[in-house]
């Protein structure tokens, strides 16, 4: 469990690092999505912290989806991570996927009223 917290901070410490725009407007923890796919395709455990506009929301889609929070506390409660495949939540796997839309929407919002921003994001990207 606290591996998995640490990987959390280090990796909002890198997203905060980056200077990405929409972070001045948000706090990384009310946008950002974090979680873990299963069945993985990369055979060791990495975290995925997506910032939105999602370009690819299909990744936060159940069953494959596990957001940080069901993972920490399957650990808690249970010992072992229950994954979607082997005990079904679909109610839980449309709540996750709404909030994470419903923050793709915001900051979508976000970046269409905040042109100026957006320019900055897009010049040091080329950089």
């Amino acid at each position: 469990i606290e591996m998995l917290q640490h990987m959390y901070e280090l990796g909002k410490r890198e997203l905060i690092r980056r200077n990405i725009p929409v972070l001045k407007a948000f706090n990384v923890d009310e946008i950002v999505a974090v979680g873990f796919n299963y069945p993985v395709s990369i055979k060791h455990l990495h975290l995925h912290l997506i910032l939105p506009p999602f370009y690819h929301s299909r990744v936060l889609q159940y069953p494959r989806w596990h957001p940080l929070h069901k993972v920490l506390n399957d650990l808690r409660t249970y010992g072992v991570v229950r994954v979607y495949q082997e005990v079904a939540d679909p109610e839980e796997g449309k709540r996750t996927y709404d909030r994470a839309m419903s923050k793709h929407r915001l900051v979508s919002t976000w970046y269409e009223t905040h042109p100026k921003e957006v320019a900055a994001l897009s010049q040091a990207e080329k950089t």
